[in-house]
Order: C-alpha cells, then structure tokens, then sequence
C-alpha cells in the first residue's frame, strides 16, 4: 500500500563519480577519532550524501552528528540504564523488518509508565541504536 522506492542520486552505472563523492566527503571531514572513525562506515558517508545530494552539505550535517554521538554517547547506554521505561512494552524493535530490509521500531504511547523525559530519550536512542546494530552489514 505504501511502497515506494527511493532513487539513490547515485547513478548506479557511475561508481567511480560515488567513489569520488565518498572520498571528497572523507578528505573534507579530515582527521577523526577512532569513534568517529567507526561510525563514518561507507554506508554511512553514502547516506549522508544521499540525504544532502552535496559534499558541502554532507559534511556539516555529519560533523553535527559525530558532535551529538560525542555528547550523548549513545554506543554507551546499556540495558540497566533503560530497563524501567521498558516495563511497559511501550517501545521495541520488531522481529520483522520492512520490504526494504528495515529494522522495524513499534512505538505503543498509551504504554507511557514514566514522566522522566531524559529516561524516556535515553530509552528512545538506545532502542533506535539497537535496530541500527542488528541491521545487515551496508
């Protein structure tokens, strides 16, 4: 009912243009920590690339996230930490993905148990990290 397809700005026959793409958003975000390192898989550079369709734009888009992933460290919450905002099952990735391949997250809000809105974004970010983690490798 609700499919429709993405066009990567990429044009599949071009890879050397994508290759380029890649490697000019690489060079212009320039040194990074191993953290940052370990985030700005291919995968990611080319998503990054896609949503902005320019070099320029990429760069400042990612360079904000690696500044959020500095801060809020979302690689560091582990269950104890979210364990409460669970008990209600008002939020969890599904056993199911989507016809594209997606993790799938189930957000139930008349499951809401706690007013604590650091608890329930911390909850929020550690479920979205997990479906990321258990998707296929690219």
């Amino acid at each position: 009912m609700f499919h429709r397809k993405r066009a990567s700005h990429f044009n599949s026959d071009d890879s050397e243009q994508r290759q380029a793409k890649i490697n000019e958003l690489r060079a212009a975000l320039g040194p990074m920590s191993a953290r940052g390192e370990k985030y700005c898989s291919e995968a990611c550079l080319v998503r990054y690339l896609e949503a902005r369709n320019n070099v320029d734009k990429s760069r400042k888009m990612l360079e904000e996230s690696l500044k959020w992933r500095a801060v809020s460290r979302p690689e560091d919450i582990r269950w104890p930490d979210v364990s409460v905002e669970a008990e209600t099952g008002k939020m969890y990735r599904a056993t199911f993905t989507d016809r594209e391949g997606r993790a799938v997250v189930i957000m139930r809000p008349a499951k809401q148990n706690t007013s604590s809105h650091e608890g329930q974004l911390l909850y929020l970010i550690y479920t979205l990290e997990n479906a990321v983690l258990s998707l296929p490798e690219g």
